[in-house]
């Protein structure tokens, strides 16, 4: 071996460079709504439409043991993203499209944390945290936004076929919102209504299109993709309509795992797969309301509420295993085993303090955080995960270790629209003993007074931590003037083109051109009230009936303002925020003691998005390397049609192109790669043997001119990236004698 290898110097420097490298991962976390457990195949092998999501999981590693941090969409993405309980962010309801509050500025997301670190911040998909100015994607962390600010069942549309249950999605039909759903680039509504079938083709492009020009500019990238499916109303491509021989849901199921698949494709083409973590779950478990458009959480069927209590969901919204274990999948290559399964009890909370660990950033220590890292290694010895009850706004169910304790059960109605007896207090708390018990069908007895007593502590440490530590609130009031409207001129606020590629070039440089699309006419019209409605803290009923059934469940906390085509003058009129989270207790729809009133309202009530801007985003004029590139599809689910792909003419990257912002985010500071790219060419130069100088003293001025180039660029990459190299690299200017070593050696032949 040559003195080169030999050298402590080299192979100190080689390590530190692999350290380096390995603490900025890519991360993509694609995040289904309202999956199953059992609707991917690698939980459920009876399932054959999810090949891709089989894929990754065979790449990586599958948690069996994982939780959201909510069984309902808002609580849920708010814990994923801040790492908290919904108790501790005032996340404790969903929002509908007429509500005022969202996440606070107060709380931190993992987009804000890795934003800091040098990464580029993306999010393709459903927000549900919040539109206004303070709550949009954008003032949390993202550089990009391209989705819909709340469920795809919080309003109406106008294109097809799309499937709903007990009501319709169809603008204009008696029971379907009067108000439509938005599609929002950035803070501007390019499209209402949203074309559900187009939806997921249009977040393959954006992605595939975000992934690209990051890669090129060699920047870490943060991809977060909440997908609107399989939430109703289901809607797919042409390429997917009947594609599975079974139904609408299972069209979905295929549809998603498309997706999965093209983003999977598109990291390997690009050579990064060693350099992406790719992470796949969901938001909660399915709504069992909608019968077969709904999915499976299978084993998790918690059987003694049927058994003892008549009947009632054991799924989404409730606090039973089904309603919020679900899927979860990470992969990646060089750093997660593949095919591995871990049994850990985790959490959707875990994820940002995992990304910490990885990336080496710390969390602020002003505030608790209801998380741990992940491990990919062996499951935590004890582990305590409390499961917020969205209608009552208090922790009534925990797993501790492989026990599910019930300190009450509040179900919600199944596909019969029963709930059962409904609220019921347990005392003794009802135990079950999960990892034998799966289905939880029958209770433990006889545990002993110690082991209720340490129950009982559990749960009072936590309510303590949580009056007494930093938290947020939220305002739960509503306006209809709030509601997202493109055009209130037009029926359902329709935008004045229906393509989405063409409204999108119009948002130049921050402002609209002076050439506007070509009008679209709607099929049907809509009666919309004049008056609008009183400002209020107290939501109001968006029902399209007088018909207030207890038997739908609507997932809403708070029942939002009937839409307007006439703003509300809220000028003289203000809304005292809520001084505590459980300050609107009383007032949401879903009652502790009594069903769902809001027959009509869809599920989720979601967040007020922001109003309309008459001052678009700045978007780049400059198309990406490979917008002259077709989408590329993936090896796998494309074998499941015959019908040609929908997607349309219009380049992969257009989207991504029209929407990208390029606004002060910032390139990726220099870092260690210029460092390697000098000493690769001084090496490449002379790697056999040393220059012959004539002068000494042009030789030193060689020598000091190529040390001072690579030192600029080590302390360069220093300032910018001060906590990215820890343990035996404590600095990069550590590598600095190191550096000058190996020019001495290799160069100019001193050993």
């Amino acid at each position: 071996m040559s003195g080169l290898f030999r050298s402590p110097y080299l192979l100190l420097f080689l390590i530190c460079i692999n350290h380096v490298t390995s603490e900025t991962p890519n991360i993509i976390l694609i995040m289904a709504d309202d999956l199953g457990y059992a609707d991917i195949t690698p939980n459920n092998p009876s399932n054959p439409f999810t090949p891709n999501i089989t894929r990754l999981a065979n790449m990586g590693m599958r948690f069996t043991d994982y939780h959201s941090a909510s069984p309902v969409c808002t609580p849920s993405r708010a814990g994923l993203l801040t790492g908290r309980l919904a108790q501790r962010t005032g996340m404790i309801h969903n929002f509908g499209p007429s509500s005022i509050g969202g996440l606070s500025q107060e709380e931190k997301t993992i987009a804000h944390f890795l934003k800091k670190e040098g990464y580029a911040t993306g999010i393709v998909g459903k927000w549900h945290l919040g539109i206004g100015d303070p709550f949009h994607p954008l003032s949390h962390g993202f550089d990009t936004y391209f989705g819909i600010p709340f469920s795809n069942d919080m309003g109406c549309v106008t294109d097809g076929p799309v499937y709903n249950e007990k009501i319709s999605s169809v603008c204009g039909d008696p029971t379907a919102w009067t108000n439509s759903i938005p599609l929002y680039a950035n803070r501007e509504i390019v499209q209402q209504p949203a074309n559900l079938n187009q939806l997921t083709n249009n977040y393959v492009a954006f992605s595939k299109g975000f992934i690209r020009e990051h890669v090129h500019e060699k920047q870490p990238f943060f991809l977060y993709v909440p997908l609107a499916q399989p939430h109703v109303p289901l809607a797919t491509g042409p390429r997917f309509q009947n594609a599975s021989r079974v139904g609408p849901f299972e069209d979905t199921l295929m549809e998603i795992d498309h997706f999965v698949g093209e983003i999977l494709d598109t990291v390997y083409d690009l050579g990064v797969s060693e350099e992406t973590l790719v992470i796949f779950t969901s938001d909660n478990g399915p709504w069992e309301y909608k019968c077969e458009l709904s999915g499976s959480h299978f084993p998790f069927v918690g059987e003694y509420q049927r058994a003892a209590f008549g009947s009632g969901s054991t799924g989404k919204m409730t606090t039973w295993e089904g309603g919020h274990r679900v899927p979860f999948i990470a992969s990646w290559p060089g750093q997660i085993e593949p095919g591995t399964v871990s049994n850990a009890l985790s959490s959707a909370m875990d994820i940002l303090p995992s990304i910490a660990q990885i990336v080496g950033f710390s969390l602020p220590k002003d505030r608790v955080f209801d998380g741990v890292p992940l491990s990919f290694l062996q499951p935590p010895s004890s582990r305590v995960l409390f499961i917020p009850d969205t209608d009552l706004q208090e922790l009534w169910a925990m797993r501790w270790n492989s026990y599910k304790i019930y300190f009450a059960t509040n179900p919600k109605p199944d596909c019969n629209g029963n709930r059962g007896i409904g609220f019921v207090l347990h005392d003794p708390p009802l135990v079950f003993d999960v990892s034998v018990d799966p289905a939880e069908s029958t209770p433990l007895t006889n545990l002993g007074r110690n082991f209720y007593q340490t129950l009982d502590n559990f749960r009072n440490e936590i309510q303590i931590s949580i009056q007494s530590t930093f938290r947020t609130t939220v305002n739960w009031g509503g306006y209809s003037d709030v509601i997202p409207c493109c055009d209130r001129y037009n029926n359902w606020c329709a935008c004045p083109s229906s393509n989405l590629v063409d409204s999108l070039f119009y948002i130049k440089s921050g402002r609209r051109t002076t050439k506007p699309p070509s009008p679209i006419t709607p099929t049907t019209s809509s009666d919309t009230s004049n008056t609008p409605d009183e400002p209020s803290n107290t939501p109001v009923d968006t029902s399209n009936t007088s018909d207030e059934t207890s038997n739908t469940p609507d997932e809403t906390s708070y029942t939002p303002d009937e839409t307007s085509n006439t703003p509300v003058d809220t000028s003289n009129t203000s809304v005292e925020p809520s001084n505590t989270p459980d300050e609107t207790s009383n007032t949401p729809d879903e009652t502790s003691n009594t069903p769902d009133e809001t027959s009509n309202t869809p599920d989720e009530t979601s967040d007020t998005p922001d109003e309309t801007s008459n001052t678009p985003v700045e978007t780049s004029n400059t198309p990406d390397e490979t917008s002259n590139t077709p989408d590329e599809t993936s090896n796998t689910s494309d074998e499941t049609s015959n019908t040609s792909d929908d997607t349309s003419n219009t380049p992969d990257d257009t989207i991504y192109n029209v929407i990208s912002t390029n606004s002060n985010t910032g390139k990726t500071p220099a870092n260690t790669n210029s460092v390697i790219a000098i000493i690769g060419s001084l090496i490449t130069k002379n790697s056999s043997t040393a220059v012959n100088t004539s002068s000494t003293s042009a030789k030193t001025s060689t020598v000091i001119a190529d040390i001072g180039s690579i030192i600029a660029n080590i302390s360069s990459y220093t300032k910018s990236n001060t906590n990215s190299v820890i343990g035996i690299c404590p600095s990069p200017l550590s590598l600095i004698p190191v550096v000058v070593w190996l020019i001495l050696y290799v160069r100019y032949g001193v050993d």
